[in-house]
């Protein structure tokens, strides 16, 4: 039996609705599969599970699947199981964290507050087995991207019937299926051979589930483990010698940013929040933790991502004397350290600290590293409001189109939008995307969209990441898509 072992942290959940963290995710996408997938080098979708997807003026949809797709317990995949997995995932008492995507469904409104008005949105109409109907309340251009997002995947009927009895052992509909979740130990997976698709490669998955990035480069390189989709930065060195024709190198759609808590007082005026990104020297940062690897971010949207403009100026920038003059005219440093927040076991703390000491250097401002709390915990506090500071992210976009990057991070009520930015221009930029006849216009609403939180600030973007992967003798045939991540299902094992 061929067997691919993998990398991974303990991921919050692995269930479509409840989880939207990339530990999480990757494991999620097989053992799920949705309306689309998308192609390995454009990043298009492209229909998988639906036949067709069609719309005459992108505000009501109609969908259509293939036949002979079915969940690892045999039910067929129908409309059916989009459509009520769809409604369980958004309706709001159950507080899961994937709602919001769904928020553009005509009737979602309905489903949310504590004593909803409807168990179902109105925007969801079956029209046959293996036909439904989607009516939005606006024309938005990027749908079949967005139904491409693991959010969106169908669920078994009886998933929906007995959600904590699946919670950790999901009845999925991709290409493996769950034999075990053994906290904070390994996930293990083996091939759904009747899923509908292409036959997965590897007889079994086996995600290793690691307290930090260094324990998991130390496993990669005694064998323990065959594959990491990332690695420790005082790693890239040894790593290219130790593995010579085995790493895999392309630009990331990932950008790590620090969040500003705008419940913070300290942080209300934006001149204070230019000023501590004008202070920070990324490039010297890049150069001395990344080794020259990562792209200075100068906005908010991927290098490979339609929108993007390469000759960006403006407060990501290092202009320490400029830093200087905006938080004088802000009236100066409010008073108190400035905590700069990070989760454990990521591998934060060496270019943390040299931000911290050049805010300090530059601006006078007093720093202190808290990097105490595993990713779940450390996710928890972001959505209860509780950072004294500076908080680091990181944003992949969940769908190839620029408004993945845009309206969750920045959008009133955003899924991650954990530094709580509200601005109705913002949100009025994206609706006239959405509304927007030509794709040209689109975009150019989109940049609008950007350059205002570039003047605001609500983050600090620091770098897109470059994806580095590096992978054992074992595997002789690497595969990669570039939203979604290493293929493990194409992956080749020897």
């Amino acid at each position: 039996m061929s067997e691919l072992r993998i990398y991974n942290f303990e991921p919050t959940g692995i269930m479509p609705a409840e989880c939207g963290d990339q530990n999480g995710i990757i494991v999620i996408r097989q053992l799920f599969a949705g309306l689309v997938s998308f192609d390995p080098d454009s990043g298009a979708p492209v229909n998988l599970i639906a036949e067709s997807i069609t719309s005459a003026d992108n505000t009501v949809w109609q969908i259509v699947l293939k036949p002979g797709f079915a969940f690892s317990n045999g039910e067929p995949v129908t409309a059916r199981s989009f459509v009520d997995a769809w409604n369980f995932a958004a309706y709001g008492p159950r507080e899961f964290a994937n709602a919001g995507f769904f928020e553009r469904i005509a009737g979602f409104a309905d489903l949310q507050g504590s004593e909803p008005a409807a168990t179902e949105m109105s925007g969801l109409r079956v029209t046959g087995e293996l036909g439904f109907e989607v009516t939005l309340t606006g024309p938005f251009p990027g749908f079949r991207a967005l139904v491409g997002y693991s959010a969106f995947f169908p669920m078994a009927s009886v998933c929906l019937a007995d959600f904590d009895l699946y919670r950790e052992a999901p009845i999925g509909n991709g290409p493996y299926q769950i034999v075990s979740w053994e906290h904070k130990c390994e996930i293990a997976l083996v091939r759904h051979d009747g899923w509908g698709g292409e036959p997965a490669k590897a007889d079994r998955l086996v995600f290793t589930l690691y307290p930090s990035l260094e324990a998991g480069y130390a496993a990669l390189v005694d064998g323990e483990h065959d594959l990491m989709d990332n690695i420790p930065a005082e790693s890239y060195v040894a790593a290219r010698r130790d593995f010579a024709g085995r790493i895999f190198e392309q630009a990331s759609n990932s950008y790590s940013y620090l969040g500003v808590p705008l419940y913070d007082e300290r942080f209300r005026d934006k001149r204070v929040r230019q000023a501590l990104s004008l202070a920070i020297n990324r490039e010297e940062i890049i150069e001395r933790v990344y080794e020259g690897q990562y792209l200075p971010a100068r906005g908010v949207i991927s290098p490979n991502f339609l929108g993007y403009r390469p000759d960006l100026t403006g407060y990501c920038t290092f202009d320490p004397e400029r830093a200087r003059e905006l938080l004088a005219e802000a009236g100066g440093w409010p008073g108190g350290k400035l905590v700069l927040h990070a989760n454990v076991g990521g591998g934060h703390e060496p270019w943390l600290e040299l931000v911290g000491q050049q805010i300090t250097e530059h601006l006078g401002i007093e720093t202190e590293l808290d990097v105490s709390r595993a990713f779940a915990d450390y996710f928890e506090q972001a959505k209860q409001a509780e950072y004294q500071g500076l908080f680091r992210r990181a944003w992949a976009p969940d769908y190839a189109w620029a408004d993945s990057y845009l309206r969750p991070i920045f959008a009133r009520g955003g899924s991650a939008n954990q530094q709580f930015y509200d601005n109705p221009d913002f949100d009025a930029l994206l609706a006239a995307a959405d509304a927007a006849p030509a794709e040209a216009e689109t975009v150019r609403h989109y940049q609008a969209a950007e350059d205002l939180v570039l003047e605001e600030m609500p983050i600090i973007p620091l770098w897109f990441q470059k994806t580095s992967i590096v992978y054992s003798e074992r595997i002789t045939t690497y595969a990669r898509n570039i939203i979604n991540g290493s293929d493990y299902s194409v992956i080749e094992v020897g």
